[in-house]
């Protein structure tokens, strides 16, 4: 993170991209993955609701919820909550 600060300045509130490529020689394959990513400010805590076990099997989707909880001048707390699957 320092690295993007000294580069760009503060990245709070902007969507970076990120863009990577893999070369497999062995196989002759070049394969390419995107992604992109909204950076909040400091303040910001993320919470997952639910129990806290949860069952995870790779490539099956599952569905969660979070909520973001911004911490205000007088302490007050503004939940704001999102399902998600993945």
């Amino acid at each position: 993170m320092a690295e993007i600060r000294d580069l760009w300045g503060d990245p709070a509130g902007k969507d970076l991209y990120f863009l990577g490529t893999m070369t497999d020689y062995y196989y002759l394959e070049t394969l390419t993955g995107t992604a992109v990513t909204h950076i909040i400010k400091d303040g910001i805590q993320l919470k997952v609701l639910g129990p806290l076990v949860r069952t995870f099997k790779p490539g099956v989707p599952f569905n969660i919820q979070v909520c973001n909880c911004q911490d205000f001048m007088y302490g007050s707390c503004s939940l704001y909550c999102s399902l998600y699957r993945f």
